[in-house]
């Protein structure tokens, strides 16, 4: 019906005759008019009382809220209400004219002869009973405004680039997460910017949603913090970028006082070679325990907690956060480089206990938390200041556990290249993007933002590989059967369909005894979204084999969802919810 995407369109009049008119406007009566035609149908209200309907004008019939014309041009319809509420605010009166062909609804409060109710699509105009106007004459009154349609107004412009609208919009600074695609233990990247200053740039360890404590803290969240340059001036010189555009890797540029500072960033594991081809991630259970809302029922939480503790016992490789920055002089004369590496703390008042030893910092022997580099050797202070000559440079480099471990292994982690894990990092991701269907647009901004965003989905849909459920996140949610649903149709719309096959299996997982499926936060909207995108999934691959597996969940579902309608078609809901 296109009445849902109709465009009304008002027109502005300015003749003194019509603005006394206005002055005196009865909503009590109007008229419909069609320029063409036979229109045949009905009228509805809402929030009123219909007390005469009639034909003005044309040939035809009217039988209590029906009316069929016979005529086919300028036929025009009398409606006479009783009751009505036109005054701002909710619960006004709603007029449904539903012709077979076009039809359409309009607030009677809007009904105005300064501004007609206007729709050229459907050659229809409503107008008060009092104006004599023809349909021809509304239509000519317009045109000489020579308005235009927002659409209309895009569609004459001339065009425009993406890099030219970012100019004019809002500017929002969000931070960063990298991780190995699967693995909850991941790390945000907050760097103070233009519309989110700090005093420092800040790491955050993240269980997914959840943060880390630092040992012997009294359960203090740990936080990282460190600074390029002479510290926040009156503006932001810093750039942010992905690898290549579209790869979790980032890349940041700051220019302070001649110092040029490059860093490269992204995380991969303490040890193993991270490849698409081994095993690989987090158990989905032990993930939606640590995203936000998510809901277990009793069995459920029976069946985390065992999950949780394999996890927790997992403490042999940890995910590390690279990092590297080459520092230039790019000025004529010396200039001094400033450099604090990380440290426990958003900032100097959020104070840890912790040591500094040539290159190590750490809350304990068995507890380090950082090895740092400068020119490939330990760094010997945390905060320092360098003299660089025009034209050279010096590097700085350091790797962040995701949770603190033992000096033997930190020793190991400092022989570690940086080089040969960016490359191992750059296989991966793109290897990712290889497996999916490619899409090419001319413009270069939207063109990365679909690999990009692919890639950042594919960080945040949580489980184990080879095989087995997936969590599709929503950020920091647990997986919603709504919000996650064009996650997994993404997946699909690219060719991902074991992807999206695995990430409905979390909710099918999920499903309590009465088929109802619920995840997050008490939603009660779950169960059908769900099954929507399963039907998507078949609809893209005629993967009937699963449908058959799966049948006996579908009909649960499907049988929980009628019985909760049954349950609601009580006589006091009707027009409530009746039904629903």
């Amino acid at each position: 019906m296109r009445g849902f995407h109709l465009l009304i369109w008002f027109c502005l009049l300015t003749c003194s005759a019509y603005g006394q008119l206005e002055a005196a406007l009865d909503f009590h009566k109007i008229k419909v008019i069609w320029k063409a035609g036979q229109p045949v149908g009905d009228v509805k209200i809402k929030n009123g009382i219909i007390s005469k309907i009639e034909i003005e004008e044309g040939k035809g019939s009217v039988k209590e809220r029906t009316f069929a014309f016979e005529s086919t041009n300028d036929n025009s319809l009398a409606i006479t209400f009783d009751s009505l509420f036109t005054e701002p605010g909710s619960l006004s009166t709603l007029v449904t004219v539903n012709s077979n062909v076009d039809p359409f609804s309009f607030f009677l409060r809007d009904v105005s002869s300064l501004y007609p109710i206007y729709i050229p699509e459907y050659e229809v105009v409503v107008l008060p009973f009092a104006d004599k106007r023809s349909y021809n004459e509304i239509k000519k009154d317009i045109l000489d405004r020579n308005l235009l349609s927002n659409v209309a107004k895009m569609e004459k412009a001339a065009e425009t680039s993406f890099e030219e609208a970012r100019q004019s919009t809002r500017k929002q600074s969000v931070p960063t997460w990298l991780g190995t695609s699967r693995d909850i233990r991941i790390f945000q990247i907050s760097q103070s910017l233009e519309t989110a200053p700090f005093e420092r740039d800040v790491i955050t360890p993240q269980n997914a949603h959840e943060p880390i404590f630092a040992p012997g803290e009294g359960q203090r969240v740990i936080n990282y913090s460190y600074v390029f340059g002479r510290g926040q001036g009156v503006r932001s010189t810093i750039d942010r970028k992905l690898e290549d555009g579209v790869l979790p890797i980032l890349n940041t540029q700051l220019l302070d006082g001649g110092i040029q500072y490059s860093t490269a960033m992204f995380t991969a594991l303490e040890r193993s070679i991270l490849q698409v081809d081994q095993p690989y991630g987090t158990n989905f259970w032990v993930a939606d325990h640590h995203l936000a809302g998510h809901m277990f029922t009793e069995e459920q939480q029976k069946v985390a907690n065992g999950k949780l503790e394999a996890f927790h016992d997992m403490t042999n490789e940890q995910t590390v956060l690279f990092s590297k920055t080459i520092i230039k002089n790019v000025d004529p004369v010396p200039r001094y480089a400033w450099i604090k590496i990380p440290c426990p703390g958003r900032a100097w008042w959020d104070r840890f206990n912790y040591q500094f030893d040539q290159g190590y910092s750490q809350f304990s022997d068995d507890a380090v938390f950082l090895v740092a580099k400068l020119n490939d050797d330990p760094i010997p202070n945390e905060e320092m200041a360098i003299l660089i000559h025009p034209n050279d440079s010096v590097i700085v480099e350091f790797f962040l556990p995701h949770s603190p471990i033992s000096r033997s292994r930190a020793e190991a982690l400092f022989d570690i290249s940086f080089e040969n894990k960016l490359r191992e990092v750059k296989s991966f991701w793109n290897t990712k993007l290889d497996l999916a269907a490619k899409i090419q647009l001319p413009e270069t901004r939207i063109d990365e933002m679909i690999r990009a965003g692919l890639l950042h989905l594919d960080l945040l849909t949580y489980g184990q590989e080879p095989e087995g459920p997936l969590a599709p996140s929503i950020g920091i949610y647990a997986p919603i059967g709504t919000e996650s649903a064009p996650i997994m149709q993404f997946y699909m719309s690219i060719g991902l369909f074991d992807e999206a096959r695995r990430a409905l299996m979390y909710f099918l997982e999920k499903q309590h005894e009465n088929g109802m499926i619920q995840n997050f936060g008490g939603y009660m909207v779950e169960t059908g979204a769900v099954l929507w995108s399963i039907g998507e999934y078949i609809r893209y691959t005629r993967d009937l084999q699963w449908l058959r597996k799966i049948k006996p969940q579908l009909i649960r579902s499907c049988n929980f969802l009628l019985e909760w309608r049954n349950e609601n078609k009580q006589p006091n809901l009707i027009n409530k919810g009746y039904g629903f």
